[in-house]
């Protein structure tokens, strides 16, 4: 069970002082995450919060094993992986971000500009036309400030 799960947090972040604006969702690998919290905090001083671990599962993966994962709490969850070509290096890198399966649609095309900008910068050529797109479900772990 959990065939190729990623662990991941799900926390808010606010992008401004104190809590009273919307807060935008943000799925961050647990592996990432405190290193991720630390810059969005310091550099662009966000505040984050509600912490949960959840694991990320394929739907495939999700299907094979419904009536057990059925009865967790989960939502669903998309991944978008970007390929990048590293001239230097002649290495190609994988590049992957989650993002809410409900907004997914709205953000993935700001996503995709996002890393346009970094195209041959820094000797770094980027293949969009192998964007890999995998809907996916975070099963639900513990809520912690500390994943």
């Amino acid at each position: 069970m959990l065939e190729n799960g990623v662990k991941l947090v799900r926390c808010l972040v606010h992008k401004t002082r104190g809590l009273s604006e919307t807060p935008e969702v943000r799925w961050i690998p647990w592996t990432e995450f405190e290193l991720w919290k630390f810059m969005v905090s310091s550099q662009y001083r966000f505040t984050v919060s509600e912490e949960t671990l959840y694991i990320y599962i394929s739907r495939a993966e999700y299907a094979r094993h419904e009536p057990v994962y059925s009865r967790l709490p989960h939502t669903a969850v998309n991944k978008i992986t970007l390929y990048f070509f590293l001239k230097a290096d002649q290495v190609l890198v994988p590049v992957s971000r989650y993002f809410p399966a409900d907004d997914y649609e709205r953000i993935k095309p700001v996503f995709l500009r996002h890393f346009k900008a970094f195209e041959d910068r820094n000797h770094v050529t980027k293949f969009l036309e192998n964007v890999v797109e995998e809907m996916g479900i975070g099963l639900q772990g513990l809520r912690t400030d500390h994943p």
